[in-house]
């Protein structure tokens, strides 16, 4: 653990998910190929557009309206009706293929559990402190298992720009109804988690699952209140 502000107990702890409690990547990469798959044993036609052709249309949906960059269920299927219009689809073909191939998506998307040890920890925390989840993605808490360890989630979308946007730390902050400064966000990402709980006051933890935690090597505009070496350190921070 490195402390770089002075660290007040706090009241409440907001966590990121993705990176932060597990590796997404596998995860997401296992689902796009699943997503794959479907399309190509299903609807070869689109399959066959390619990378380059699910790109254009990504942005194309987020030229015509910017708020979807901030929705990732909302884009993904934009983009896979986007692809079957491309494709001489009717309307409610179209619909239908985006719902369908959304859930192959969704479901290998939020297919796993968190590591038991991460778990306990997050057992352990809810006894002694208010949890609650802020994420840029739209991982399914329930699928996951996790929905019952946080009071309430906040998942990016139309209504809730991407961190390091205001909005979902502002909305955790209301829900709680304590002062910025005794709730901690615990994140992985020096910027979207770390400056922008920092912007509303917040102590702010940095910690990344998925990779070796240099911060002489990652993009950052604000030092964290704290570097933890293990997550489990939050057991020394919150008492």
């Amino acid at each position: 653990m490195i402390i770089y502000r002075p660290l007040k107990t706090p009241k409440a702890l907001t966590f990121d998910l993705d990176d932060t409690l597990y590796d997404n990547w596998p995860i997401i990469r296992n689902a796009e190929m699943q997503l794959r798959q479907f399309l190509e044993e299903n609807h070869p036609d689109i399959a066959s557009l390619g990378n380059s052709g699910w790109q254009a249309a990504r942005r194309l949906c987020i030229a015509k309206d910017t708020r979807l960059a901030s929705d990732m269920t909302r884009l993904r299927k934009a983009v896979l009706s986007q692809l079957a219009s491309d494709t001489g689809y009717t309307l409610s073909a179209q619909k239908a293929l985006a719902e369908d191939a959304y859930e192959v998506f969704y479901h290998t998307r939020s297919n796993f559990s968190i590591n038991e040890t991460i778990y306990s920890l997050l057992e352990s925390l809810k006894k002694k402190c208010p949890l609650i989840a802020i994420t840029n993605g739209n991982v399914d808490l329930e699928r996951v298992g996790i929905a019952d360890l946080f009071e309430v989630s906040f998942q990016a979308s139309i209504d809730h720009p991407m961190k390091p946007d205001a909005s979902m730390f502002n909305a955790a902050i209301k829900h709680l109804d304590v002062p910025a400064a005794d709730i901690m966000h615990v994140g992985d990402h020096l910027i979207k988690d770390v400056w922008g709980a920092h912007q509303l006051g917040m102590q702010t933890a940095w910690y990344a699952i998925n990779r070796t935690m240099h911060i002489q090597t990652e993009s950052a505009r604000v030092l964290p209140s704290v570097i933890l070496s293990h997550l489990d350190e939050l057991n020394l921070i919150v008492t």
